[in-house]
């Protein structure tokens, strides 16, 4: 199994740069054989119709959140309705799901790795500080082996 992770550009002005980025890390997963399965996530600040410009998902990759039912309450990973890490002065608080989770499975049929649980972490408050541990919520997946 491979496991890669990655922390694409941020902020909407550098949409480009960030489509050119995912890019690469889908051509990278292209290279791992098709016999490894390959999990790869990270905060990607990924717009919904920034993956849809370059074409979408490759195929053979899931979205391992979409995967295991799109659950309203693990969608957005960066949300200011939930979370005051920081200050946004406005009334209007933006939530995205900017953090994403891909999974490629082997070809092999020896042994397969699939998903079975995807969620968010550090919901909950640090004390005695009583922030989050970051402005993003951070994913959580549980995977089987048969």
């Amino acid at each position: 199994m491979f496991i890669l992770t990655a922390h694409l550009e941020s902020t909407a002005e550098f949409s480009d740069v960030r489509k050119e980025q995912l890019r690469k890390c889908f051509r990278n997963i292209a290279k791992i054989p098709q016999d490894v399965a390959v999990l790869f996530s990270g905060d990607l600040n990924l717009r919904d119709k920034e993956l849809d410009e370059i074409g979408g998902i490759p195929g053979g990759i899931v979205d391992v959140w979409a995967e295991q039912g799109s659950r309203p309450e693990a969608r957005y990973t960066w949300d200011m309705t939930r979370n005051d890490n920081l200050l946004w002065d406005s009334k209007f608080k933006p939530k995205c799901r900017f953090d994403r989770m891909y999974y490629r499975k082997s070809s092999s049929q020896d042994t397969q790795l699939r998903p079975t649980y995807f969620g968010l972490i550090g919901i909950e408050r640090l004390l005695p500080h009583r922030c989050f541990p970051s402005d993003h919520w951070g994913l959580y997946a549980h995977f089987k082996l048969t």
